[in-house]
């Protein structure tokens, strides 16, 4: 009602309300599961866009927005691969212009290189471009040393071990596999301080997860290499982690406590 009231916003409080929608419709997604609200965010956070100085440290905070929006309807990984690769190219596009524009040392830094790395890996899947996996975990690496707090470390680091170890299944280098693994590792410690210093329900349930996710997974890494005993504690661990977690809280991602409780059963 705001954008189309008379006389109309001045152009910089056309871009306030402009993005404000885009982060209603945002919330309306998280609600409601439909791609078509990370659509119409995106482009309302593109139209947000002309109306913010490029020098202004809002500008990058709204390409954030508007890149994450592009590259969380990407990886809903519908469509054919010709949209499926268009829709990615459009996020990274937005999110190699934001992380121009973040300086080193900006508190959303290692989280904007996150999702620059996530979109380069993204893509990566679906052209199998080199260069583009080499780039991908490198942000990530930069990323991991650059979160502040243990929980932002934690998804960094998850995020890293990840793309360690589809570069070793990719590139056939097994020894990679052993850096997937101490990611792992890294994320499922920082997780542990993070749950120790948390203050409040979901901050503690978010580090549980990061845990026992980066435990599952460094459970799949040894498995890749052939390591069933070590794998096995791996998956022993993640299943200690897993009843961390609050009452009634369910995972949304994988792996899940059922996949580990599957993989503990049959390495058993």
């Amino acid at each position: 009602a705001a954008l189309g009231a008379i006389p109309p916003p001045s152009a910089r409080r056309r871009s306030a309300l402009l993005t404000r929608a885009g982060r209603v419709h945002t919330a309306r997604y998280e609600e409601s599961g439909d791609p078509a609200e990370l659509v119409r965010a995106a482009a309302r956070f593109e139209q947000a866009a002309p109306g913010i100085p490029r020098d202004a440290p809002a500008h990058a905070a709204l390409l954030a927005e508007w890149g994450e929006a592009r590259l969380r309807r990407a990886l809903l990984g519908d469509g054919t691969r010709e949209e499926r690769l268009e829709r990615v190219v459009a996020a990274v596009r937005v999110l190699r212009g934001c992380r121009a524009e973040t300086p080193r040392g900006d508190r959303a830094f290692a989280h904007r290189l996150v999702l620059l790395g996530r979109g380069l890996m993204a893509r990566h899947r679906l052209t199998g471009d080199r260069v583009d996996l080499r780039e991908g975990e490198h942000l990530l690496g930069l990323a991991a040393q650059e979160a502040a707090g243990p929980l932002e470390s934690a998804r960094c680091l998850l995020e890293l071990g990840q793309a360690r170890f589809e570069a070793a299944q990719t590139l056939g280098r097994p020894a990679r596999l052993d850096e997937a693994a101490d990611a792992f590792r890294a994320a499922a410690d920082a997780a542990r301080r993070a749950r120790e210093a948390a203050d409040s329900e979901r901050a503690a349930a978010e580090s549980a997860t990061l845990g026992a996710q980066a435990e599952h997974w460094r459970g799949m890494t040894y498995e890749a290499a052939g390591r069933p005993r070590a794998a096995r504690e791996a998956y022993g661990a993640a299943h200690r982690a897993w009843g961390l977690l609050p009452p009634g809280t369910r995972p949304t991602v994988e792996p899940t406590p059922r996949q580990t409780a599957q993989r503990l059963a049959e390495l058993a």
